[in-house]
């Protein structure tokens, strides 16, 4: 029996691309955490009879909130910014756009917002500055390498 040929596949998260209201967003924070994609609710919820037949009910909420860890000199806090304004002052969402080029993965969404201000931190070290956009519908592929 012959043996299948082994594959090794790479990844950087330096690679990931993110664009927000067509601006590319750069310099974004250390960790595993920079991006962070998080659907609103599960894909299915079902109930068991006392009998123990189920029911499975499809759910169709394609929200979800990204967060986006910027360093606190990165040129993505005023775009963002400049993003949240325009928000408030006319109610108009960007579109938001994540790929990871090595792989398959992606997520669009047409219309995003900036969920809140983000937090204020200041101490001994620059802390990130953490960003959540909320899409009220996330079309994603999560792909593989």
């Amino acid at each position: 029996m012959a043996l299948e040929p082994q594959t090794t596949n790479t990844y950087s998260g330096a690679d990931v691309v993110v664009t927000y209201g067509g601006f590319l967003l750069q310099q974004l924070g250390d960790g595993d955490d920079a991006i962070s994609v998080e659907p609103a609710s599960a894909a299915v919820e079902s109930r068991i009879g006392v009998g123990g037949s189920a029911v499975v009910s499809i759910q169709q909420d394609l929200s979800a909130n990204v967060r986006i860890r910027c360093l606190r000199s990165s040129p993505a806090n005023n775009v963002m910014q400049r993003l949240l304004n325009l928000q408030r002052n006319t109610g108009v969402g960007a579109p938001l756009f994540i790929k990871d080029p090595r792989g398959a993965e992606v997520h669009a969404c047409d219309t995003a917002f900036v969920q809140q201000q983000p937090q204020s931190q200041h101490g001994k070290m620059a802390s990130d500055v953490e960003w959540t956009i909320h899409c009220p519908v996330l079309r994603s592929d999560q792909g593989g390498y």
